[in-house]
């Protein structure tokens, strides 16, 4: 069974190559827990099998619901740095901006997490 190397929210950050100032505050903070979330699911997709629409509905499944948690994790990892595709979208808030942003983060990670293992 394939499964990814040890790799702690730092590492993580790296690779989903946040910018220089968007690392975790630490392993228990927003970030770094949601960071780690995705790389467990990463890691439970190659347990179960991965099909040819895991990444995204991995990525998809990793953003919060709740505005608040949103916010505190776009913030902390500095992902205002990046930029987004908003192009298809009628009405931009900054919630709406954060969470594009955070599923871009999401979905760099997991492609990189598939790769290092095929």
């Amino acid at each position: 069974m394939k499964t990814l190397p040890n790799m702690n929210v730092y590492d993580l950050a790296k690779l989903a190559e946040l910018s220089h100032e968007g690392v975790p505050a630490s392993t228990g903070s927003p970030g770094g827990r949601w960071l780690a979330d995705i790389a467990g699911a990463v890691n439970e997709a190659l347990e179960y099998g991965l099909n040819e629409d895991s990444a995204v509905e991995i990525a998809d499944s990793s953003i919060p619901a709740y505005t608040n948690r949103i916010m505190n994790i776009y913030v902390e990892l500095r992902a205002y740095h990046d930029s987004p595709d908003i192009s298809d979208v009628r009405q931009v808030n900054g919630v709406t901006f954060a969470t594009y942003a955070l599923y871009d983060i999401a979905y760099r990670l997991v492609t990189k997490l598939i790769a290092m293992v095929d």
